[in-house]
């Protein structure tokens, strides 16, 4: 039998149905929800309406947390127990920032892929390294919240990433390094960039070296802790990467030549009593100086230290060191590191190593 119409219905020409959409988790009572119709279709009209409501509420009914929370959660679980302190400060908790002042308080389960993109396409002025570091935390992000059941399917697909041209990273050659060094030598301020063309530290590596810390007899460096910034104050860790304490050999013309410098300071670059160097403060006085003189001296290019860094693992891979030792004593976490940035392959690198099929 055909069920009377109430007097809204009469009224207002909508067909009310009261369905159940859940369950209080505290009395356990079902919960209902109205839902409407109208003319012949309004039970389909309804039908409709109810499935729709139902598969929303199956897609956000554990994803009401903001996309930078769970980016947060992500890296706190996946990320801080595997990285060192500082690549998490530095590398992944700035990261987080940019995506949280982006996205604001936008829910996960809110983000379609439109958003994503547009992200991307507002910070293309970054470089390529910052923009693959954001197309990791963000992809993982979503797959961790798929796998966690916070939302269905994952926005991430077919993103695509852009970012202001990458700047060529350059090296001395054969002949430049050779003469950087002798010319080093005899520079008041060439004792850190000798180091680091003998030993290949970063920046922050060469700061914190002690005098304590090089074995004269065993002939190796030991690499132990690092200087950087962190919150605006200067600060000693245990270095970029999980593999940054590390020993580097060293040659005899090392060995022979700091062996002549009067260690004024427990830092091996410092001009005082404290154990750490500025980085900063370094390259923009001590190495400046230096570099500029070598460059109106011999014609050659004025690199920065980390450029210096490149020559050092670039000449090692010169003279035949196999990649898996270039990466140990440069500090690098992953070998491809080692081979797609730090290494410079010219053709006659190229001619040396391939070797020709033959009858």
């Amino acid at each position: 039998m055909r069920r009377a119409k109430t007097k809204r219905e009469k009224t207002t020409g909508l067909i009310e149905r009261k369905k159940v959409i859940g369950v209080d988790p505290i009395t356990g009572k079902k919960i209902y929800h109205s839902f409407y119709g109208r003319g012949r279709r309004a039970e389909e009209q309804i039908d409709e309406k109810y499935k729709a409501y139902m598969l929303k509420q199956e897609l956000t009914a554990e994803s009401n947390e903001t996309l930078a929370a769970v980016c947060e959660h992500w890296m706190e679980t996946c990320k801080r127990p595997v990285v060192s302190p500082l690549t998490y400060d530095l590398t992944y908790l700035n990261s987080l920032k940019i995506i949280e002042t982006h996205f604001g308080d936008i829910q996960i389960s809110d983000v379609t892929q439109e958003k994503l993109q547009r992200f991307f396409v507002k910070n293309r002025w970054r470089n390529r390294w910052q923009i693959d570091k954001f197309y990791y935390i963000l992809k993982n992000t979503f797959d961790f919240a798929v796998q966690n059941e916070m939302i269905r399917r994952s926005p991430f697909i077919n993103i695509k990433r852009y970012s202001k041209a990458a700047k060529t990273k350059r090296a001395y050659d054969e002949a430049a390094y050779f003469k950087c060094i002798a010319f080093a030598k005899e520079h008041p301020d060439g004792l850190g960039p000798f180091i680091i063309l003998k030993a290949g530290l970063r920046r922050g590596e060469l700061c914190a070296l002690r005098w304590s810390d090089i074995d004269f007899k065993n002939q190796i460096i030991h690499v132990r802790r690092a200087v950087t910034y962190a919150d605006g104050r200067l600060k000693l860790n245990s270095g970029k990467t999980a593999n940054a304490a590390r020993d580097i050999p060293i040659d005899a013309e090392a060995v022979d030549f700091l062996s002549t410098i009067e260690q004024k300071s427990p830092c091996v670059v410092g001009n005082g009593k404290a154990d750490r160097r500025d980085p900063e403060n370094f390259a923009k006085r001590d190495y400046q100086r230096f570099i500029t003189d070598f460059a109106k001296a011999t014609g050659y290019p004025a690199l920065s230290l980390h450029e210096l860094r490149h020559t050092y693992g670039t000449m090692l891979y010169h003279f035949h060191t196999p990649l898996e030792a270039i990466a140990k004593v440069m500090g690098h976490s992953s070998i491809e590191t080692t081979r797609k940035i730090y290494v410079h392959d010219t053709v006659d690198d190229l001619k040396e190593r391939i070797i020709f099929p033959a009858m």
